[in-house]
This record gives structure tokens, sequence and C-alpha cells, in this order.
């Protein structure tokens, strides 16, 4: 009796986990969510703060599977405002030169988590890469996440800088005042679940 009381156990674990091996991803659609992207550069000599914004929705999704999570964000990059015309139709038209390249897009292949998803309630930050596609060109960008689901509801915020140089951007200037390489980005999101027949 006690050796069938061992097997059924040692089954039931199996079962176990067999069912969570084959869990379905979870899918979160960002452009059911709100949306806030935002920019800060640097004036030279002057250190003037550069400051741009948009909280035009953003398109794509996340997907979490068991301790895997992939996702995708597409920004329009006409939404951008800097609280100046001039200098909203100068950083559009003659450096993102978005008449060409009118979107950037974050591809995020991979970030591996230390707990498997639970889809009712969920927490995790730290560090990830992904591969920003701007200006026509596509280059590895790092920085910081945190993803918090609650209520079948994704918020998402990360922070990362990058390189205007390496996006083959001229650097801005205007009025003997040129903007530094680094630009820092920082966007925040909120994604809602997809329920799957």
């Amino acid at each position: 009796m006690e050796r069938l009381i061992t097997k059924l156990s040692c089954l039931s674990l199996i079962v176990l986990f067999a069912l969570q091996s084959h869990a379905k991803p979870v899918r979160f659609q960002l452009s059911e969510g709100d949306a806030k992207v935002e920019f800060e550069g640097t004036g030279k000599p002057s250190l003037l703060k550069i400051h741009g914004s948009s909280e035009q929705k953003l398109d794509g999704y996340f997907v979490f599977d068991g301790k895997k999570i992939s996702g995708k964000a597409v920004f329009n990059l006409e939404t951008l405002d800097t609280g100046i015309d001039l200098r909203n139709e100068h950083m559009k038209n003659r450096y993102l030169e978005v008449a060409k390249f009118p979107k950037a897009e974050l591809d995020i292949k991979e970030i591996v988590l230390s707990k498997e998803f639970n889809p009712k309630s969920f927490q995790v930050s730290g560090p990830f890469k992904g591969v920003l596609q701007l200006h026509g060109v596509a280059r590895l960008v790092s920085g910081t996440i945190k993803m918090k689901v609650e209520d079948e509801e994704l918020e998402v915020e990360c922070d990362y800088s990058l390189s205007i140089a390496e996006f083959k951007i001229q650097r801005p200037s205007y009025a003997n005042i040129s903007m530094t390489d680094d630009v820092k980005v920082r966007a925040k999101a909120t994604a809602k679940l997809v329920r799957t027949p």
C-alpha cells in the first residue's frame, strides 16, 4: 500500500510538471493601454536640458512564457513635442527625418526570469537588452525595466540611453548651442491581457 501511494505521488508530480511546462504563453497588447515616452538631451556648452515627450499609444506586445519575457514596442516619432514649435520642426525634419523614418522600434528578444510568471499577480525589475531601430539604423541598447501585472493589466517602465552618432543622426545645434551625443529615454506604458480561445 505504501509503495502504491509513493507511485501515485510521483505520478501526480510528473503530471503537474508537464502541465506547467506546457502552459500557454500569456500575451499583453500595448495598443490597448496608455503610454508616455520621454527623452532628455543636454546642451553644450550651456548644460541646458532639452526635453521632449509624447503620450501617443504604443503599438506592440509583451509575451510571458514560463520564465521568459519577449516583446516589441513601436513608437511614432511624429508625436514628439519639445514645447517649442521651431525646435519640433528642426528635430523632426532636419535630425530625425521622420518623413523617411517615421517610427522607432524596440525589440526585446528575451529576458530570463528567476521565477515562473503568475498571470494573477507578478512583479519583476532588472536589466534588459534589446535592438532599437531608429533613423534607419539598428543598434543594441541596454537599460533597466520594471514590470507589474495586476488585474489582467501590465504596467511597464523602462529606461535606457542611446548615442545619436551611432544612429547616424546629425548632432542638433541652434544659436551656438549643440546637444551632446548621449540621450536618455524613458517609456511608461500599460498593456491589456489578450485572451485566446
